[in-house]
């Protein structure tokens, strides 16, 4: 069974930067234990939504500061948050 996901907080913010835009800021709640703040909604022309964690800065590198072992719980996360997003703000149009 995949870590629940129990709480999902959409904070939405247009900010136009290059090819895409930053089209809100997300935190999660896993099992009312676990939450990870600061994920961005991104959308490009090309590839459409997409989620970006928050990484670090680490002698001129950004690194991941959170990283998946399961695509399945993934596809899962970003599916639950996507669709809060949609729900909430409603011009998501899928990818």
């Amino acid at each position: 069974m995949k870590p629940e996901i129990t709480d999902v907080n959409i904070y939405p913010y247009k900010y136009k930067k290059g090819d895409f835009e930053i089209m809100a800021f997300v935190d999660i709640t896993i099992e009312k234990t676990l939450t990870i703040r600061g994920i961005r909604i991104l959308r490009t022309k090309e590839n459409g939504y997409f989620l970006s964690f928050p990484t670090q800065k680490y002698h001129g590198e950004y690194i991941k500061t959170i990283d998946y072992e399961d695509g399945k719980y993934e596809r899962y996360l970003r599916r639950k948050i996507l669709d809060k997003y949609k729900s909430e703000v409603g011009d998501y149009h899928g990818t």
